[in-house]
């Protein structure tokens, strides 16, 4: 039976805003042989999603959950998202616009392919919904997505080939990454993941209808008195969980008496 399918991001055809320097169509698709900053290749674009799904699939198989990644270079859209094609069978979708943004990289790639994983094995707190009810919710996949999900494929690319210090992250994100990590592997490994955060931001904005201030060190101040289950967190709150789960270690996961909690912009004990 069909009958889930979560996006990440959906066919902004109202949403997205325009882009500086860019045809106006760029706000909501971006074709193949258009122009970009986006650093995502089409090897980078199908082979990270399935690579993150191998690193998890003793997490799949201990859940008892079958998926399996489809990946549309093509597309010029900007979608990503989890269905169930059947009882505990999902597929992990990404269109090839969404890889093409303007500030988009291979870290920022991963990380939306964390968030798609997550919705399937990140836990509670899950949504409410009656047909979503299995999924983990848009807060919670942000947070395992950064707390987990993106330290097993950077530990994996570190041992495959040396992560070396990014040049474009911020000193924000360098202090940050040297306070909280002592070892070097898991100190590389938060730095690039503020890299992903960073393109990430720039998708966000991409996405939304008004210019975005968004930044890491200056968080929502706002907290809800009970856990957002069935709606997206506002784009700094998914910033700041994103940026907390990078600084929580997977040792200490997840971080619930820390000060790298989720963030009370979304998430609530009660």
């Amino acid at each position: 039976m069909l009958k889930l399918a979560l996006f990440l991001l959906f066919m902004p055809f109202i949403l997205a805003h325009g882009r500086a320097g860019y045809p106006d169509y760029y706000r909501y698709q971006i074709l193949i042989n258009d122009p970009t900053t986006s650093s995502v290749t089409y090897q980078s674009f199908t082979t990270i999603p399935r690579i993150i799904l191998g690193l998890h699939s003793k997490t799949l198989s201990d859940q008892k959950i079958d998926a399996f990644v489809m990946t549309d270079w093509e597309k010029p859209f900007f979608s990503a998202w989890a269905f169930e094609e059947k009882d505990k069978r999902f597929s992990l979708n990404f269109w090839g616009g969404l890889a093409r943004i303007p500030g988009m990289n291979d870290e920022a790639f991963a990380l939306v392919a964390c968030h798609e994983l997550a919705h399937l094995v990140g836990g509670d707190p899950r949504m409410k919904l009656s047909q979503f009810k299995s999924m983990s919710s848009e807060g919670q996949s942000d947070f395992y997505a950064s707390a987990i999900c993106m330290k097993n494929y950077l530990r994996f690319k570190h041992r495959q080939n040396k992560l070396n210090i990014p040049q474009d992250i911020s000193g924000q994100g360098y202090t940050l990454c040297r306070t909280n990590f002592d070892e070097e592997e898991d100190f590389l490994i938060c730095l690039h993941t503020q890299k992903a955060i960073l393109a990430f931001m720039d998708l966000l904005q991409h996405q939304s209808s008004a210019s975005l201030d968004l930044d890491l060190v200056t968080p929502d101040p706002s907290q809800v008195r009970v856990t957002l289950h069935d709606s997206y967190p506002s784009p700094q709150c998914r910033i700041d969980t994103l940026l907390m789960g990078s600084l929580c270690s997977i040792k200490d996961y997840p971080c619930d008496s820390s000060s790298r909690a989720r963030p009370g912009c979304w998430f609530s004990e009660i």
